[in-house]
């Protein structure tokens, strides 16, 4: 049985969704055997979580949250989910951007990481992890790069389903991302970390 202790805000860890890299090949895999029995979420075991990789990986369970309001097991549940997801997230990541200690943010970017989870569990994956999987292998991209390109797959993909559901996309925005956007990333300049 797996036990899950999440130190980031990716919000995969209630999957039975396994993403690894071997030889430098990442590969995901599908088995209800790595789905955890029990998650622990333990707000000081993210507090050494250095800035970037709190932005990076909360992004990463906001996307996870946008691709659930449109994958085809999504449900009214899960998509209340995916915008309190959104909501928590795009508070949080801004204040611990600029105030990397403060439990209180970091509590809530994993409660957002938490839903996120949930959703991506319950409605599955679509076209961001489909983009974002590819494109490491279509160059040797550094992790910069790799975090511009991920950015603008994220990008296109919340594009496409903002045309494949305007409801959907009006709610994102309600959800503080359009914001949290902005806010995030000028946090990050003026401590100066790279965006």
């Amino acid at each position: 049985p797996q036990i899950a202790l999440p130190t980031t805000y990716a919000g995969s860890e209630m999957t039975a969704v396994v993403g690894q890299t071997e030889n430098g090949v990442k590969t995901t895999l599908k088995d209800l055997r790595v789905l955890p029995v029990s998650v622990i979420y333990d707000v000081e075991y993210t507090l050494g979580l250095p800035v970037a990789i709190s932005a990076t990986s909360g992004m990463n369970a906001i996307a996870h949250a946008i691709e659930a309001l449109y994958a085809q097991e999504k449900n009214p549940v899960s998509r209340i989910q995916c915008l309190e997801a959104i909501r928590s997230l795009a508070t949080a990541l801004p204040l611990i951007a600029t105030s990397p200690e403060d439990l209180n943010a970091r509590n809530q970017a994993l409660y957002g990481a938490f839903l996120c989870s949930m959703t991506l569990g319950s409605a599955g994956m679509a076209l961001h992890h489909k983009l974002c999987h590819t494109l490491p292998h279509l160059r040797d991209l550094q992790p910069t790069r790799y975090r511009t390109e991920l950015f603008l797959a994220r990008t296109r993909q919340l594009a496409w389903s903002r045309r494949a559901t305007k409801r959907g996309s009006m709610k994102i925005g309600y959800a503080g991302l359009g914001i949290m956007g902005r806010g995030l990333a000028a946090n990050l300049l003026r401590a100066g970390h790279d965006v």
